[in-house]
């Protein structure tokens, strides 16, 4: 998918920081689990990359995924440009996908609770 954007208009998009459950190799959709220590340190360091890049970024729109890892990310970096760290909007077209009953499972788990369709989307992936 191409996407056009206007032009002098210029994107920044940002991960949020590790969670929990990136650190215990668990898918992660809609459900939330927290930021680790680290994720919180790589979200102070996206808003210290951002502050580099946009210099004075008080004039520029933010936005988040509504989930609150990715809240908590924005938060965090809006704080370490100087900004006030709720001064941003949430948008539902930003959240993860919903991944169902395999929200939150390890690949092992998942593979157990449906094999055939963990092998169609390991397929799909090219894995």
């Amino acid at each position: 998918m191409t996407l056009a954007l206007p032009q002098g208009v210029t994107l920044y998009f940002a991960r949020h920081g590790q969670t929990e459950a990136n650190v215990e190799k668990r898918f992660s959709g809609f459900k939330d689990t927290p930021l680790t220590p680290l994720g919180l340190e790589q979200a102070a360091a996206v808003g210290c990359i951002l502050g580099r890049a946009l210099g004075d970024a008080a004039g520029y729109a933010f936005v988040s995924s509504p989930l609150a890892r990715a809240v908590t990310t924005m938060r965090l970096a809006r704080e370490a440009m100087g900004l006030p760290p709720g001064g941003f909007s949430t948008d539902n077209r930003l959240k993860e996908i919903n991944l169902g009953v395999w929200d939150q499972l390890t690949d092992q788990e998942a593979r157990a609770l449906s094999p055939a369709l963990f092998d169609a989307r390991a397929a799909d992936k090219g894995l």
